[in-house]
């Protein structure tokens, strides 16, 4: 930080929290501060008063570092990353994931989802066949311990949402507790906050001609527009909300919310994660052939990770 007038030139570097101080000769002048280094240069005119002390802030709007590399590449030959500096960054998090849209769930194994469940009810569905929507299976969340504990089940997969992401499903909710709630959630990657995108309440009484709630699947959809430009995770998520129905789990395909054929629009599926800290912005590897990589820059500034900036590279099949 430099400052500079008729009768003085005076400069100092700030302390690790940001505050400075310059002496300069006690008569009244207009002063010019000067801002600079890791790539931040700004200045401010300062009047100070004749025998007093003045005060100037350095004012920084944050702007993702933008991409200068060509979003195409070639099998075999390195690619170069290359990108705009950001003010204030130390390092950057380059990540790179192969980059797929998001293939559907079809619910005939557990294969792909982590749960959470308790009362000694099968997660995944095969009997009777009228609890099906396809396939040879469905997924089954159901409170039915006491006390009454939250049920899920997590799509293992990483996902990016595109321009209009969304996400669509096959419902069917039995016997529930009009206490319990039925979720889809999505959260952000590093975050600890699930968000509801969908919510149903559950079956007060029974509806249909058998007496055990809906009769029949509905598909459902779930918009995801909050997860645009960002990576998430998804869950389907009953709310126990202190209440349960104790039936013996035998008769379980009776109760609770019956899940079938989860599909996604407008989201990418990231998987075969590479991450490397840049000093400077500039990088390079060698791509493989016929892959859509998604890769993502981020500016360490002050030891905080920023707003990354993404950009798709599309390598096609080699001649």
């Amino acid at each position: 930080v430099s400052v500079s007038g008729s009768d003085v030139t005076q400069y100092c570097t700030p302390a690790i929290g940001g505050g400075w101080v310059v002496p300069i000769p006690a008569t009244a002048a207009t002063r010019t501060v000067t801002f600079s280094g890791l790539n931040m240069n700004q200045t401010a005119s300062l009047v100070v008063p004749a025998g007093k002390n003045a005060k100037a802030d350095l004012k920084l709007t944050y702007a993702p570092p933008a991409f200068t590399s060509p979003a195409t590449g070639y099998a075999g030959i390195p690619q170069t990353l290359a990108f705009t500096s950001v003010g204030g960054a130390t390092a950057y998090k380059w990540n790179r994931w192969t980059a797929n849209p998001a293939a559907a769930e079809n619910c005939d194994d557990t294969t792909n989802v982590t749960t959470s469940t308790t009362g000694g009810y099968a997660v995944l569905n095969t009997s009777p066949s009228v609890q099906i929507q396809q396939g040879a299976a469905s997924f089954h969340l159901v409170s039915m311990s006491n006390p009454a504990v939250d049920q899920s089940i997590q799509l293992n997969g990483l996902y990016y949402g595109q321009s209009t992401p969304t996400l669509t499903f096959q419902c069917k909710m039995r016997l529930t507790s009009p206490w319990n709630q039925l979720k889809v959630q999505v959260k952000e990657e590093g975050s600890a906050v699930w968000q509801d995108v969908y919510s149903q309440t559950g079956a007060a009484y029974p509806s249909g001609p058998l007496g055990y709630g809906e009769e029949v699947f509905t598909l459902r959809s779930a918009a995801l527009t909050t997860m645009v430009g960002k990576y998430f995770r998804v869950r389907f998520f009953l709310f126990a909300n202190g209440s349960y129905y104790w039936q013996d789990p035998s008769f379980s395909d009776y109760f609770g919310w019956f899940i079938d054929a989860i599909n996604f629009s407008g989201v990418t599926n990231l998987t075969n994660n590479v991450n490397q800290t840049l000093s400077g912005n500039t990088g390079s590897f060698t791509p493989s052939a016929n892959t859509t990589y998604l890769m993502s820059v981020t500016p360490v500034i002050s030891g905080h990770d920023y707003v990354p900036a993404t950009q798709s590279l599309v390598v096609p099949a080699a001649r």
